[in-house]
């Protein structure tokens, strides 16, 4: 499929949500604005936004936090404050285990 067509058949509310849900920066719309805007498409920012806002739920978690921090991963996106302080608490408990493991 070609990027024009990608474009303008995007559900943008259900990209925002995968690219949250895959520990994407909200910034990564604006990647998607500079491709589509080449061939004359505009991205619905608004309901990209908002998808994303819906991912960081599914993200934002303690499990989510433990797992990065297991694996040694750096935090890339910022995660809302109502769920931040569960998600570096899963995070910190996994990073100690990491560098226990990593000694």
């Amino acid at each position: 499929m070609n990027v024009k067509k990608k474009c303008r058949q995007a559900d943008w509310r259900a990209v925002g949500e995968m690219d949250a849900r895959s520990g994407l920066k909200r910034s990564q719309y604006r990647s998607y604005q500079d491709k589509c805007h080449e061939v004359g498409v505009d991205v619905d920012t608004r309901l990209y936004l908002s998808g994303y806002e819906q991912g960081l739920k599914m993200y934002c978690t303690y499990e989510t936090g433990y797992e990065l921090g297991l694996n040694g991963k750096p935090l890339s996106v910022k995660c809302p404050e109502g769920s931040a302080k569960n998600f570096m608490r899963g995070y910190k408990s996994g990073k100690r285990l990491y560098q226990t493991r990593n000694y």
